[in-house]
């Protein structure tokens, strides 16, 4: 009974674990990207769509996957299982069979070429916003497919867009410097307030030199830079 009643408390703990801390999430990031996700399903639903005019069926996760990696070998081979099984059940005429062979391959082979050029399409859609200011990396697995409708991972978008303290090291190291972001910030009020003209030197190179941990943000408030955890493991 006791050791029934320890299972539970401990099964009770790890559903109540805590959730990674999220300190940082970078919305305009997650919007251009969600925007770069959201205009590729219709590419995609189109190859899916285009997939089940050859006639052999509905598609599947599988062939879904094989068009998020733009290799269609396996079902290229398993189409013209399909096609021959049907081919010896509709006729046992050779001439015939070979006619109708004739006309297998082509449909196959247009679908590929189109599944093809809808993968290069989707790059261009996520290259063409490079200019935003970050790398709009593309993340193929992030697609989903399901009930014949293709979909894509929002909440693993919304955790690549964010910044986590999610070990020991960044939350040291996070505590640490939200306590150093305390002091600057203080230090830069009594820099100000001991000023003769109220306009002290700043207590930190700039705005204007990036890449530190530390910058000035809108109304000279000294902020932290959270990318920065991104580094720490």
């Amino acid at each position: 009974m006791a050791e029934t009643k320890a299972k539970t408390k401990a099964t009770e703990a790890t559903k109540t674990k805590e959730a990674p801390k999220r300190v940082h999430f970078d919305d305009f990031k997650f919007g251009q990207l969600k925007g770069d996700y959201e205009r590729s399903l219709g590419i995609l639903q189109t190859a899916v769509d285009q997939y089940e005019e050859l006639g052999i069926g509905k598609a599947t996760d599988k062939v879904f996957r094989a068009i998020i990696n733009n290799n269609l070998s396996q079902v290229k081979n398993e189409y013209l299982e399909k096609m021959e099984s049907d081919i010896q059940e509709a006729t046992k005429n050779k001439v015939l069979a070979a006619k109708l062979w004739e006309a297998v391959d082509a449909p196959f082979d247009r679908w590929e070429e189109k599944v093809a050029e809808q993968h290069r399409g989707i790059q261009r859609v996520f290259m063409e916003g490079i200019s935003a200011g970050f790398l709009r990396r593309l993340n193929w697995e992030y697609f989903q497919f399901k009930d014949g409708k293709v979909t894509f991972d929002e909440k693993a978008l919304e955790d690549e867009c964010s910044v986590f303290v999610n070990s020991e090291s960044r939350k040291k190291f996070f505590e640490l410097a939200e306590e150093t972001e305390k002091q600057l910030q203080e230090l830069q009020r009594m820099a100000k307030e001991y000023a003769p003209n109220g306009i002290p030197a700043s207590v930190m190179p700039g705005s204007a030199h990036k890449g530190y941990l530390f910058n000035y943000g809108a109304g000279e408030q000294i902020h932290m830079d959270p990318e920065w955890l991104k580094a720490i493991h």
